[in-house]
């Protein structure tokens, strides 16, 4: 099993959620949240948010316990997303093993 993992700025909720039903993920969670960036870092993998000092930014959060075979999926069409002209602020997506579950 698996934790799966998916930020984006709101606008993109839709498209997110669009993403996990398409990898057939019958259940996942979203809550919406404010990312904050506060300062510039020079690692683009750490750069959350993007690279504006002092923004706040309207986000989502979603997540879900899934097999590894549908949270690829989805990584997957987040990084085709993400190649999209449109997308300024790219979707995230993370996959965390999960070691004990009861």
């Amino acid at each position: 099993m698996k934790l799966l993992i998916v930020t984006s700025l709101k606008e993109f909720k839709k498209d997110v959620s669009d993403m996990l039903e398409k990898a057939q993920i019958p259940v996942f969670s979203f809550s919406e949240i404010i990312g904050v960036k506060t300062s510039y870092t020079p690692e683009l993998s750490d750069d959350w948010f993007t690279s504006d000092k002092d923004r706040e930014f309207r986000s989502v959060f979603f997540f879900s316990f899934t097999d590894d075979a549908k949270a690829d999926d989805v990584l997957g069409q987040i990084a085709v997303f993400n190649t999209l002209d449109r997308v300024e602020y790219p979707v995230r997506g993370f996959v965390l093993p999960v070691e004990k579950a009861i």
